[in-house]
């Protein structure tokens, strides 16, 4: 496969030692760049353990259209001490948005259907 490193010399615990990673996360989505059958190939013999992607949900785009853009902008450029504060300072983000609004992107949901 063109562009692959077969041999990756990334060693998670000397460039992050900080991290606690062990070893690399693939975020593997349902894009077709992933699920060509070179690809399935390769991260066989990588021995590379997939997980499933969850299935689409109708039900959770809208809130995620909605919700997501704003907190992340909010979010930018800052940093937690921990996992703890930045939940933390996510949940101050959610519990800012008006309650019409928040609705609003559910009550466009159910009758755009």
């Amino acid at each position: 496969m063109k562009y692959v490193c077969p041999q990756p010399s990334i060693n998670c615990r000397e460039t992050r030692p900080k991290t606690g990673l062990r070893s690399i996360l693939l975020n593997h989505d349902n894009a077709p760049a992933y699920t060509a059958a070179q690809m399935f190939d390769f991260l066989r013999e990588a021995e590379v353990q997939l997980i499933t992607h969850p299935p689409y949900s109708v039900d959770m785009a809208s809130y995620d259209f909605f919700v997501l853009p704003g907190a992340k902008k909010r979010l930018r450029e800052k940093h937690f001490e921990n996992e703890t504060a930045t939940i933390s300072a996510l949940n101050d983000v959610l519990a800012e948005i008006p309650k019409t609004d928040f609705c609003a992107c559910f009550y466009e949901l159910v009758y755009e259907f």
